[in-house]
């Protein structure tokens, strides 16, 4: 708690700062969009507190956690001080834009284990990016964006994953949320990627807009794969195919837990 209060302190002076040196910056901060559910009622407080945690830093960074708050014991509890958070409800910072980093292993289940423990899997019913980016508007009222996205695989796998994306901005955007854009991660296929580089085997996992292909002597060439060409047509249709953004639901002033 303590590492986590000092990385959002940083993140709010360094909106500051930008701020104060480039007032026509426009400042983007991105977070993982999660979801938990369980069907076994026992998990109820589980699930909420674990949907409630997705928005701690964004609750921190505008200066939303004082003492009514839901996590204010768990957070003061695990280190976070008093006197740290008086400094985040005294110095609120707002993103211009919140990115939403959303992947097939963002929707999690939660079980109890054979020992009685939680455990968590992936989702067999997702939530879907939908209601978690109908969440985060609910609870912020900004502007959003898909800031990461992909699926590992056959490119057709790729195809289907970006397509239904673009659908579900489409349906945000009519109902009048500002989704405003999109970012494919990673532009290339990445490396060791299932070890966040903690090791060097060199697995490539097939998740870039360009894939890799090993050659003999071990040089890593970049190939063009379909969704090059699919991911350009859909920036040359613009809002057509992503829906035109003709109006502005305002969120209503709740806190939900989904």
């Amino acid at each position: 708690m303590p590492v986590l209060s000092r990385v959002v302190q940083g993140t709010s002076r360094a909106i500051r700062a930008i701020r104060r040196a480039s007032p026509e910056a426009t400042v983007i901060l991105c977070d993982a969009a999660e979801n938990f559910r369980a069907s076994d009622k026992r998990l109820e407080m589980e699930v909420a507190r674990r949907n409630l945690r997705r928005y701690v830093v964004m609750d921190l960074l505008t200066g939303r956690v004082d003492r009514q708050h839901p996590l204010y014991s768990w957070l003061s509890n695990y280190g976070i001080s008093e006197l740290d958070l008086e400094w985040f409800r005294t110095h609120p910072q707002m993103p211009d834009v919140l990115g939403l980093d959303y992947y097939s292993h963002s929707d999690w289940q939660l079980d109890i284990g054979d020992g009685g423990g939680v455990r968590q899997s992936r989702s067999e019913n997702p939530a879907g990016f939908n209601v978690i980016a109908r969440a985060y508007y609910h609870r912020y009222g900004l502007p959003m964006m898909m800031t990461e996205t992909s699926i590992d695989g056959m490119p057709i796998n790729r195809e289907i994953w970006l397509e239904s994306t673009l659908d579900r901005i489409r349906s945000l955007r009519e109902d009048g949320i500002p989704m405003l854009g999109l970012i494919w991660w990673p532009l290339l296929d990445q490396l060791d990627w299932d070890g966040a580089l903690t090791h060097r085997i060199g697995k490539i996992h097939r998740v870039g807009l360009y894939t890799l292909n090993r050659q003999p002597d071990g040089v890593l060439h970049r190939v063009e794969t379909s969704l090059v060409k699919q991911f350009r047509t859909a920036m040359e249709a613009g809002e057509e195919r992503v829906g035109k953004l003709g109006k502005l639901s305002y969120p209503a002033d709740i806190q939900g837990d989904e």
